[in-house]
């Protein structure tokens, strides 16, 4: 069975930007901490049975640069 996301994603005039700006894409929850403590909260996460991942990382924004910055192209 095809997925929604994959089944909209396909659809004429769905550009990446859209995907992203209306759907999670499969994320679930975020959550953010500092950078020294990003080992430890994947060792605990991973101890207590789940799976966790570093997804980005928060800048500050200079200039007219973009907001958001998607390094991968959702499939």
């Amino acid at each position: 069975m095809v997925s929604f996301y994959t089944f909209y994603y396909q659809c004429p005039n769905v550009t990446d930007e859209e995907m992203y700006r209306t759907f999670n894409c499969g994320v679930g929850m975020v959550l953010c901490v500092a950078e020294t403590d990003v080992e430890p909260t994947l060792r605990w996460f991973t101890e207590q049975g789940e799976s966790a991942s570093v997804i980005g990382r928060i800048e500050t924004a200079t200039g007219d640069s973009e907001q958001v910055v998607v390094n991968e192209r959702w499939s």
